[in-house]
């Protein structure tokens, strides 16, 4: 496993990095997110990339889905993870107007019947409300705007109004999207960060 943990205070920060390139620009939020974090939380800090996380739901995985299973074994040490946090972030690129298809297979595998989620009278009741924080952070060419208004805001109202809060994750979420990653300025850049690092504040 490719996860660093850092020493803090009581609350547990969760970050999940999905970028393979160690010299992008998600890399430097990563360090930057960890930076401010570890003043005062636990952080640790997955990256599916390193990591080798195979993404791909198997045959055996859906056989065995609806029992709340995997054949995976470092399924289960992500929801571990997943247990012990109260804060997430999530650090990724948009590609192709949603996030990379390693972190939509990571939810796939990992929010699984019974760890995520229970169906109770034909609905959904979400087990992952122990997470009081969920940051969203990516970076795209495309501007924010045009996320929200034209592509029909996936990050927003897919990922993280839907999925993430079926599964319980509902208080205190924000997303905060560098636009124009590569046309942008450093000035553009700087500015992001600095409300990064503001959201991280102590």
């Amino acid at each position: 496993m490719h996860y660093d943990y850092i020493n803090g205070g009581n609350m547990k920060s969760l970050i999940i990095l999905a970028h393979p390139y160690d010299k992008s620009f998600n890399h430097f939020i990563k360090d930057e997110v960890v930076r401010e974090l570890k003043k005062t939380k636990e952080v640790k800090v997955i990256d599916l990339v390193k990591d080798k996380f195979d993404a791909v739901l198997s045959q055996e995985d859906l056989r065995i889905y609806m029992q709340g299973k995997t054949s995976d074994t470092r399924v289960l040490e992500y929801q571990n993870d997943l247990l012990e946090c109260d804060d997430l972030v999530l650090i990724f690129p948009i590609w192709w107007y949603e996030a990379p298809a390693i972190l939509k297979g990571f939810w796939d595998k990992v929010l699984l019947p019974g760890f995520a989620f229970d169906e109770i009278d034909q609905k959904l009741v979400g087990k992952l409300d122990h997470i009081k924080r969920l940051t969203v952070l990516s970076t795209s060419e495309v501007l924010t705007d045009f996320m929200r208004n034209e592509v029909g805001n996936p990050i927003e109202t897919s990922m993280m109004n839907m999925t993430l809060a079926i599964c319980g994750i509902v208080s205190d979420t924000l997303w905060l999207n560098c636009e124009r990653i590569v046309s942008g300025t450093e000035h553009d850049r700087e500015l992001y960060i600095k409300s990064v690092i503001e959201r991280f504040k102590g």
